[in-house]
């Protein structure tokens, strides 16, 4: 969906406050786009939403994409947020949400029991084995996607993981199957990640899925 630069416009769109720990959602209108920099009117004024926060504007209805980026101005029930990163729209069964998921991982190597990993034994490969992406990230309850410098990775790889959920002290491990790897286009990359990676959970706890549960419920209430 292309924008019309410098008009004016009337987009419903939700504001994530991606800065905040609780990543509170505020719904508004998308009023003009010019220069990278959005317009947006919100339906309520909040002091959440300061400049210099980082933001996720998403397209209400699958209408076109999700865009991250900064504040910049505030002025009343408006803001002013420079663009940094688009992204095209989720289209997935589960509702996929915006979120702090702690996360490291690795390939599951040749002739290797995840089980043992998953009960708890030692691991003996090397720290530069493991990879950390940043935790803000997308989440459902059936897998997550993230950015990282992974261009190896394929189509159904297993990969052990540890994780955890927002700001709660545990971490839980798991077993992921790659379903999507995409290298990101050099013009829109903001960070050193080069690729954006798809997974699904082949086994998580039960007590990583009622965790990632409450935290979805939460944040869809804070939504509304």
């Amino acid at each position: 969906m292309l924008l019309p630069v410098g008009r004016a416009l009337d987009i419903p769109v939700d504001v994530v406050n991606v800065s905040s720990p609780t990543f509170r959602t505020f719904r508004g209108h998308l009023r003009k786009f010019e220069d990278g920099a959005y317009e947006v009117e919100l339906f309520e004024e909040t002091r959440d939403l300061r400049e210099g926060s980082r933001v996720v504007i998403n397209w209400r209805g699958g209408a076109a994409r999700r865009v991250s980026a900064v504040v910049s101005k505030r002025f009343g029930d408006r803001l002013i947020a420079e663009e940094s990163k688009r992204s095209p729209p989720e289209q997935r069964i589960w509702p996929r949400l915006t979120g702090g998921i702690p996360l490291r991982f690795r390939p599951l190597k040749v002739d290797e029991d995840p089980e043992a990993w998953l009960q708890g034994a030692e691991d003996d490969a090397p720290l530069d084995a493991w990879s950390v992406p940043d935790p803000l990230m997308n989440f459902s309850l059936s897998g997550l996607r993230f950015e990282d410098d992974q261009p190896h990775l394929q189509d159904e790889d297993l990969l052990l993981c540890e994780l955890g959920v927002a700001a709660r002290p545990e971490r839980w491990r798991a077993l992921l199957r790659v379903v999507r790897v995409v290298e990101i286009p050099e013009e829109i990359r903001d960070c050193e990640a080069t690729h954006e990676i798809a997974v699904q959970f082949e086994r998580l706890p039960l007590e990583a899925a009622d965790a990632l549960t409450e935290y979805t419920l939460r944040l869809q209430r804070l939504q509304f």
